[in-house]
């Protein structure tokens, strides 16, 4: 790096600012996310604004942690990440279907596993087997 930064343009600020709110959401909401859809788009939306937050580093902007380092932690948490919703989303799902009658709940259990269907390509060995688990305790 060499002595003199380069400088930041006002557009660019406003663009950093919006990335840095849109990241911040995008946490938020994966981190609360009862359904596959809701957690992966804000989960890869959350990666999509730090990969693009870390063209803004060379210019000095950012105190605390870089959003380089940042990625690097959400990528390497991911599979933990994906455990948590996991856990999360299903006690949703067994709150939710305890308050129906039996084929409605059997309906919705089905629904909640074949939404998962999509995204298996992105599941860790362990945590297929943990939704393959909690599918067989729904059979």
């Amino acid at each position: 790096m060499g002595l003199f930064r380069k400088k930041i343009t006002e557009e660019q600020i406003g663009t950093v600012k919006r990335l840095l709110r849109e990241a911040n959401e995008c946490s938020r909401i994966a981190n609360e996310a009862v359904t596959a859809k809701v957690f992966f788009e804000n989960y890869h939306g959350l990666e999509q604004r730090l990969r693009e937050l870390t063209n803004y580093e060379k210019y000095g902007v950012f105190k605390g942690n870089m959003p380089s380092r940042n990625l690097n932690q959400v990528e390497t948490n991911f599979q933990n990440d994906l455990n948590l919703f996991l856990q999360r989303s299903y006690l949703h799902l067994r709150e939710k279907t305890g308050k129906m009658d039996d084929n409605r709940a059997r309906r919705e259990r089905e629904k909640y596993f074949r939404s998962m269907e999509e995204y298996k390509d992105e599941f860790s060995t362990y945590n297929k087997k943990l939704l393959k688990d909690m599918e067989k305790q729904n059979g």
